[in-house]
């Protein structure tokens, strides 16, 4: 919409967009549910029983895991962060690549990463039952 309004002249161009753009999501949600009921009518496509597009806690959660419960995120509790600070760090290739072979060596996956704009500290994000065996690693490649 902004560019018919700069470029063309078209006055009123940002909301003539907008409600092309909300009349085209409108149409788009109700021609999918009646495709949706067409394809159910014809026999193309089954409704699943509650029980059976529901997981259960042991699909999903090993013996080693923090206990699942409704209030808490399992990605927010089970990623440990690991902070490596030092004057240049996040620019310094060769330490970043001691960091992420260090890890490698001990087997610890590596979930995240994160070069701060701060270019004094490096963050990797590790499994929370990892997390010191990875810092130990970290530990021994730096202080060898």
């Amino acid at each position: 919409g902004n560019i018919f309004e700069i470029d063309h002249g078209f006055v009123g161009g940002k909301s003539f967009g907008l409600t092309i753009a909300a009349l085209g999501f409108l149409s788009a949600s109700i021609g999918g549910v009646i495709h949706l009921n067409l394809l159910r009518k014809r026999g193309l496509i089954q409704p699943c029983s509650r029980e059976e597009s529901t997981l259960r806690s042991e699909e999903i959660q090993s013996d080693n895991e923090i206990p699942m419960q409704e209030s808490i995120d399992k990605l927010t509790v089970q990623i440990a962060l690991i902070a490596v600070v030092g004057k240049g760090i996040s620019n310094n290739l060769k330490a970043l690549s001691t960091i992420f072979d260090a890890l490698a060596e001990a087997k610890v996956p590596v979930l995240l990463t994160n070069r701060c704009m701060a270019e004094n500290n490096a963050i990797v994000g590790v499994h929370e039952k990892d997390f010191e065996e990875g810092i130990r690693a970290i530990y021994a490649a730096f202080a060898g």
